[in-house]
């Protein structure tokens, strides 16, 4: 049951780098946008703002079902441990080991929401150009940018 337990987990992991890996393509897409100015025209704007706003309450659902996730995720291990002393070396390992499993799979739920909601989010500030992506941030981060690629 624990080389089960382990090869779900690998799965479940294998999967999340994969959604990651996919959802950064289409960052890239879009990479220009983080750094140069756009221009949108009226029309567009409030069609972006329209759905950005319809989008908030989804964001903050996501946010906050992230935050829970991971907060709750040691709760099985701690659980756990109340269950150590009526059981023999073999059952503890099982226990600790699916408890373990139980709590990487809630951190990584929590973890794909948070990267899911905000990359989102952030799409909506990119082409509104607010918050990290106003003109001005957008010209320190492409002269951070110029100096982090030119020493790595």
């Amino acid at each position: 049951m624990t080389a089960l337990g382990v090869i779900i987990l690998l799965i479940i992991v294998a999967t999340g780098v994969a959604f990651f890996i996919a959802s950064n393509r289409y960052i890239k897409i879009y990479e220009k946008l983080e750094y140069e100015n756009c221009t949108l025209d009226e029309e567009t704007t409030k069609q972006v703002e329209a759905e950005k706003e319809q989008y908030a309450s989804t964001y903050t659902a996501m946010m906050i079902t992230a935050t829970v996730l991971c907060i709750i995720s040691a709760i099985p291990i701690l659980c756990g441990t109340f269950f150590t002393q009526h059981l023999s070396g073999n059952q503890i390992d099982s226990l600790m080991t699916g408890s373990v499993a139980i709590t990487l799979i809630l951190i990584a739920i929590g973890v794909f929401f948070f990267v899911k909601t905000n990359t989102i989010e952030d799409g909506y500030d990119i082409l509104l150009q607010v918050k990290d992506y106003t003109p001005q941030n957008k010209l320190g981060r492409k002269k951070m940018r110029k100096y982090a690629i030119s020493t790595g």
